[in-house]
């Protein structure tokens, strides 16, 4: 699905300020649609939230980790 590649993409290339923006935004696609959890896992969004707390502080880790 083209949603989430381009969503991972942004995450990716996103730091600070725009990456908590960009997360913020996922959980609250999320919260409005519970279905769209299953399709992100299924097409490496997870991978992808792994990569992305790799390479962050532990600030961005502990917000990807509690899905603030």
């Amino acid at each position: 699905m083209f949603f989430f590649s381009s969503l991972s993409e942004k995450l990716l290339d996103a730091n600070g300020r725009e990456l908590k923006r960009s997360l913020f935004s996922l959980k609250q696609i999320f919260q409005d649609d519970k279905d769209l959890v299953h399709e992100f896992v299924t097409h490496s969004g997870l991978d992808c939230l792994v990569n992305v707390g790799s390479r962050s502080d532990q600030n961005i880790q502990n917000y990807i980790l509690r899905g603030k």
